[in-house]
Order: C-alpha cells, then sequence, then structure tokens
C-alpha cells in the first residue's frame, strides 16, 4: 500500500464507553492492516472500526499504520496542542503533549499544503524520518542570530523545559509535556535557576502586601 490512503481517527462514546474510532473509505487492503489492530471492533453504529480509549489505545493505532496510510489526528488534539511520538530506539513509540504556539499554526498550515508529509511531520526524500539536517538548520539558524556558542538539538528541549519552570510552571506538567516516566528525571532535567529562586516571595510578605491592600481599602 501507498501513503495516499488516508484514515481519521477520532474520539468517540460507544456502549457506555470512551473509544478512539477509525474512519476511512471502504477498502480491502486498509480493512485487512486495520484488523491487524490489538482490541479493534467494528461498530455498526458509528461505521467505524474503534478500539477502547485507554493509555497505549493511540500507540497501537499509530504502530500498526505506520508507514501504511496517512492517518488523520487533528481531531484529537486542542487549538493549543499536538500529540508528538517519539520512537526510542525503534522499540517503542511514547505519547507525549506539548503546547503549539499559536504564531506557528500558519507556518504549518502552508507547509502541510506544499508538501503534504506522508506520515512524519518532517519527512526526507524517501518518506523517512528528517532528523540528520535537523543540526544542520539550528546551526544556521544560531549562524544568523549572532550565537557563538555550539549548540544542540537537545538544548533546545532543555531551554523548553527551563523557560516553563521560570515562569511558574509546575514540575509535573513540565513532566508530562517533556514525556519523562519519573519526576526525578524532570527534576534533574528541569534544573532550577537562579532566576526563579528570585522570583519566589516569602508568604510573610505576601500576608505584609495583602494586609497594605485592606488597610488602604479602610481608608
Amino acid at each position: 500500500m501507498t501513503l495516499t490512503k488516508i484514515v481519521t481517527v477520532k474520539k468517540l462514546f460507544h456502549r457506555n464507553n470512551h473509544c478512539l474510532g477509525i474512519f476511512f473509505d471502504k477498502d480491502w487492503d486498509l480493512i485487512r492492516e486495520v484488523k491487524k489492530i490489538p482490541e479493534i471492533k467494528f461498530s455498526d453504529t458509528h461505521k467505524c472500526w474503534y478500539i477502547p480509549d485507554h493509555q497505549e489505545a493511540l500507540s497501537k493505532i499509530i504502530e500498526s499504520l505506520k508507514g501504511k496510510v496517512w492517518a488523520d489526528y487533528s481531531s484529537l488534539k486542542s487549538k493549543n496542542e499536538i500529540v508528538a511520538t517519539v520512537d526510542k530506539s525503534e522499540k517503542k513509540i511514547i505519547q507525549t503533549q506539548s503546547v503549539l504556539s499559536q504564531n506557528l499554526i500558519p507556518m504549518l498550515q502552508e507547509y502541510l499544503t506544499e508538501y503534504k508529509p506522508g506520515f512524519w511531520l518532517f519527512e526526507g526524500v524517501a518518506g523517512e524520518r528528517y532528523s540528520a539536517s535537523l543540526q544542520k538548520i539550528l546551526k544556521q539558524a544560531t549562524k544568523k542570530a549572532g550565537v557563538k556558542k555550539a549548540v544542540r538539538l537537545h538544548m533546545l528541549r532543555h531551554s523548553y523545559a527551563t523557560h516553563l519552570l521560570e515562569s511558574g510552571t509546575s514540575t509535573r506538567y513540565i513532566q508530562v509535556l517533556l514525556g519523562h516516566e519519573s519526576p526525578k528525571t524532570t527534576e534533574i532535567y528541569a534544573h532550577v535557576s537562579r532566576f526563579a529562586l528570585d522570583k519566589i516571595q516569602s508568604p510573610l510578605d505576601q500576608i505584609a502586601f495583602k494586609k497594605q491592600i485592606k488597610e488602604g481599602e479602610d481608608e
């Protein structure tokens, strides 16, 4: 099969259960592939294939359809979030969630319209993951920005976590965004900066500030 075939994955409520439905035009080759997905069933009510929506549900769909069809997961996302899949040493797919900047949406829409990626958001000529050249793109960007220090892609992830931490984001949320299984990893990764510590206000100062406001209102 080529990646010209499209399926749409949507959330649905079926038989008192939250499920993920897979919708597509009738195609016997595609049906044979979809039937290989663990726990898959067909719903006459919704006219689609579906599986219970649990923690591994989306991973099972992605793993089964990877490289075979173009899957549209857009209905699973809110307007400012994107679901990303990370393949660690080709062993398993981990679902992570990240905040998508509103400023990037028009650029992404233009990119998708022009290049029409098959599976990966950024692909090489043969449809493989486009990762080897990202370091070159980053190098060009840092040179253009006048950054003298050697910068690597992982530093962007580290900086992202640090900015979230300094803006007051809970380490629990950062853990989810980075896809860490253990909070200990996040505590090491998103280090506490001096700037973040300086922003912390003593509870006594907060009480005093509230008292001043109340006294001002009573005058």
